[in-house]
């Protein structure tokens, strides 16, 4: 007799390692649309412009992640591109799907903290204060998807969400 236990079903809770795959294809995916932005306007703006373009793919980019985001999750799939790879989905505290309103809702907490991050880094506001707390802030809602038994994060409560196996 085996005591190993079966994968969980779907519905069940996504763990931490696949959330954390399809956000990295997901990250990948945006990372080569602001790449292609910055180089564009690189080449309009000139080498004088190099700040003033990464600030702008970078508000771009931000813009487009989290349409992105709340677009795919609220959508008939549920999911990003990364989260349709790794059979996740984004859904309701009832199970069903999340609305636009929603999705953004999530969207924002989760990348609220990246953006003031990367202003910081770009821009050099507070000595990169603000983008070490932040970084807490964005490891302490990590842990909470590895630690919870619900598997949430921050967001994901905040926006009564949850992610699912699909």
């Amino acid at each position: 007799m085996s005591m190993a236990s079966a994968a969980p079903g779907p519905g069940a809770p996504a763990g931490f390692l696949l959330r954390l795959v399809a956000s990295i294809i997901d990250g990948v995916i945006l990372t080569i649309v602001v790449f292609v932005i910055s180089v564009i306007l690189g080449f309009v703006l000139g080498m004088e412009g190099v700040l003033i373009a990464t600030i702008v793919a970078y508000a771009i980019g931000g813009v487009l992640a989290l349409l992105y985001w709340a677009k795919l999750e609220s959508g008939k799939d549920q999911a990003t591109l990364g989260k349709k790879v790794m059979k996740i989905k984004v859904a309701s505290a009832s199970g069903g799907a999340v609305d636009f309103a929603t999705a953004i809702q999530r969207s924002v907490v989760h990348w609220i903290f990246y953006l003031t991050a990367a202003v910081d880094t770009v821009l050099g506001i507070s000595n990169y204060l603000i983008s070490g707390v932040v970084g807490i802030a964005v490891l302490v809602s990590c842990l909470a998807v590895l630690v919870k038994s619900n598997k949430q994060g921050f967001h994901d409560d905040f926006a009564k969400a949850q992610v699912i196996r699909a």
